[in-house]
């Protein structure tokens, strides 16, 4: 799903649960001020936690060293951040119920 299809299937969301509806022009704007408060609180080193769905945070790489595919020549790749995503116990059930039923029968 791409940030369009999002805002598609948000605005449809929204009509199927009577939500007022607001315009097309509306949802794509909370969805773009949504992305952009994200950016701004992981630019300021802040995890993002959303109870039921999972965690982004920011995680810094170690400088290392890669090869050029093509070439075999080495690479210094610097230390740099990038983002992680912890999915919670809830996502992570419903993404695997067959191990979600395992793990409630060893309770």
């Amino acid at each position: 799903m791409n940030k369009r299809e999002l805002k598609e299937a948000l605005h449809a969301k929204l009509e199927e649960v009577g939500f007022p509806s607001p315009s097309m022009a509306q949802t794509n704007r909370n969805v773009d001020l949504l992305f952009t408060i994200m950016e701004e609180s992981l630019v300021k080193g802040e995890d993002i936690a959303c109870q039921g769905f999972g965690t982004l945070r920011l995680q810094t790489r170690k400088a290392r060293v890669g090869r050029n595919v093509h070439t075999g020549e080495a690479l210094k790749i610097p230390e740099h951040q990038t983002v992680k995503f912890v999915p919670s116990g809830n996502l992570k059930a419903k993404l695997n119920p067959a191990l979600a039923k395992k793990a409630k029968k060893k309770k």
